[in-house]
């Protein structure tokens, strides 16, 4: 399965169940007027864009977080394994639990704003990046 349409009609699901070992994800379509959801590039957010719900794994190495982004779901991650860098564009660290990038720390870089660094590095989640690069 490479693609996901979420209809309208479709306002919530269970990601452990839906998305478990989605290895070959490539991307999310979103029906424009879906009341719950949407999508920047291929990747799941909340309707307002504010909480990243899932990443594709098979969508790219590279992920844009934009700055409206303010929270990420636990699972967001749980089948990814092909990131290698992220650039989150918020000043602050989007809030997550501790266990959501554990699986990316080693290998992923993560840029972050100019004189972000230590906001990144002592939030929660973050934290598990050995390289944290301001840009």
């Amino acid at each position: 399965m490479e693609t996901i349409v979420i209809p309208a009609s479709l306002v919530s699901f269970s990601m452990e169940v839906s998305l478990n070992n989605s290895y070959s994800l490539k991307q999310f379509i979103v029906a424009e007027d879906n009341p719950v959801f949407s999508t920047i590039n291929g990747v799941l957010y909340n309707k307002d864009k504010s909480k990243l719900v899932f990443y594709p794994n098979a969508s790219g190495t590279s992920l844009i977080i934009p700055k409206e982004v303010n929270s990420i779901d636990d699972k967001a991650f749980s089948s990814c394994n092909s990131l290698k860098e992220i650039h989150c564009l918020a000043e602050n660290p989007p809030k997550c639990n501790s266990y959501v990038f554990s699986s990316l720390g080693e290998k992923c870089v993560l840029y972050v704003p100019k004189g972000s660094y230590s906001s990144y590095w002592v939030a929660n989640g973050w934290g598990d990046f050995l390289n944290i690069i301001e840009e």
